[in-house]
């Protein structure tokens, strides 16, 4: 066998991070059919509260990466722990890159 080739993206290689702490609010996403909730939409915010926009002009070429990443990681770990495991509802982030 031959030797595993390692690759990943520039992203990847550089360990920048983004430098400013953020959390996320969960907005329901409805059926307005039947009312019920369906989904949890994960929009950034502030540790205090603030606006996407507070956050969302922080994001740079050189931070969009890590920021993307951060905002994953993020919103699975505080929908973990807000939503119940086994439920039918599903989380969709917002206001972070793809």
């Amino acid at each position: 066998m031959g030797a595993i080739m390692q690759t990943g993206c520039q992203g990847c290689q550089r360990d920048n991070g983004f430098p400013l702490a953020f959390s996320m609010a969960f907005q329901p996403i409805v059926d307005t059919r039947t009312g019920t909730i369906f989904g949890h939409e994960a929009l950034v915010r502030g540790t205090a509260g603030e606006g996407a926009g507070s956050i969302l002009s922080k994001v740079d070429a050189d931070n969009r990466y890590w920021f993307d990443q951060q905002c994953r990681v993020k919103a699975i770990e505080l929908a973990s722990r807000l939503f119940p495991a086994g439920g039918d509802q599903s989380t969709r982030r917002s206001g972070c890159p793809t």
